[in-house]
């Protein structure tokens, strides 16, 4: 009537290692997968204190910052030591026509003075520097000041395309002025 089950003693031990096996692939992905995600999320979450939201619900990511060193006229320093890249324009380099003019007038806007920096789709570029949107505390949207006097020129790098209309209308205002890099 009553069957006997005999469980040998390897049987056992096969069991107790597939479970131990078990635990010890999920303790390694909590280790290596979850937690550093978690870490990404706790830092982002933290970060985001300087989040404000607009009215239609959307988060737009601005941060007060002081700029300490104009390096030309689409790239400074600010004080925390990051490098930013203004998004949207390209200023001439070193070794360019006006590039001495608009050093000086991005220098002008922003040099020791408290700016806002708004972020687009891609956060840094290949150089590891900071992209961003600058504001004057007047409010004015210092990318696009710098394409209306002629300073620098639109650059649309995707995905980055938040102000493209605004820096667009600044351009063709400059062109119609025939200003500095607009009358060439």
């Amino acid at each position: 009537m009553g069957r006997t089950i005999t469980i040998y003693r390897w049987e056992f031990d096969l069991v107790n290692l597939i479970i131990t096996g078990i635990a010890l692939l999920v303790i390694l992905s909590l280790i290596f997968f979850i937690i550093p995600s978690l870490k990404n999320n706790l830092k982002d979450i933290n970060t985001g204190k300087n989040a404000e939201v607009t009215a239609d619900n959307s988060s737009i990511n601005r941060q007060e910052a002081t700029a300490i060193q104009v390096i030309d006229g689409d790239t400074f320093q600010i004080q925390t030591g990051e490098y930013v890249r203004l998004i949207g324009i390209n200023a001439p380099e070193r070794t360019e026509k006006y590039y001495d003019e608009s050093t000086s007038f991005l220098r002008s806007l922003i040099f020791d003075k408290a700016i806002i920096l708004e972020s687009d789709l891609d956060n840094r570029d290949s150089y590891g520097r900071l992209l961003r949107y600058a504001y004057s505390s007047d409010g004015k949207l210092i990318n696009e000041e710098l394409v209306r006097r002629g300073y620098a020129i639109p650059m649309e790098v995707t995905p980055n395309l938040k102000y493209r209309e605004k820096i667009s209308d600044a351009y063709r205002q400059c062109i119609s002025e025939r200003l500095r890099l607009c009358g060439e």
